[in-house]
């Protein structure tokens, strides 16, 4: 099976990281975790609407860095049972080279972040497909799709609560 293209890493002038292949960046130029989670994880009232919950499942659009996968784990971890789960379904048609996403992590502040240190040591080849990934001791359920998102859509069962959409335009 062929591997997907990796999108080459290219940081602009202020440092935040940019896809060589697309020009487009992968965060904002200033404050990457608090525009995912004000965009996505208090934009859906993840925190409300998971106060005490059991299960949620989220259907993202695009990985990119995983800043999103971040923001949602912290907004469950934080106000869902302690014994809930939290499935994350992301469809990504061009993940990054393990290396990369660990310098994307760097440059948005983030590389310190447990979550995301497990993450990039258990990063799959760019094969695509689905990659099932078991995080947080059990508490996230990760299932990145790697493909292009209309050939991905169809093979996906899932009943998300919530979708965080990708706001990248190609060209």
């Amino acid at each position: 099976m062929p591997r997907l293209e990796h999108p080459p890493l290219q940081f602009d002038e202020t440092g935040a990281p940019v896809s060589g292949l697309f020009g487009d960046v992968y965060r904002s130029r200033a404050g990457a975790m608090a525009e995912s989670e004000a965009v996505f994880a208090q934009g859906c009232k993840l925190p409300e609407r998971w106060s005490g919950a059991h299960r949620a499942c989220v259907l993202e659009i695009g990985f990119g860095v995983g800043l999103n996968l971040l923001a949602a784990y912290r907004a469950f971890h934080l106000h869902a049972n302690p014994a809930g789960r939290l499935d994350f379904v992301s469809i990504e048609a061009h993940p990054l080279a393990r290396p990369d996403l660990l310098s994307a992590h760097e440059a948005c502040g983030v590389a310190g972040e447990p979550l995301l240190r497990e993450l990039a040591a258990r990063w799959p080849l760019a094969l695509p497909g689905l990659h099932r990934l078991t995080l947080a001791g059990g508490r996230l359920r990760l299932t990145l799709a790697f493909g292009d998102a209309a050939r991905m859509l169809p093979r996906l069962a899932l009943r998300a609560d919530t979708i965080f959409l990708d706001g990248f335009a190609p060209r």
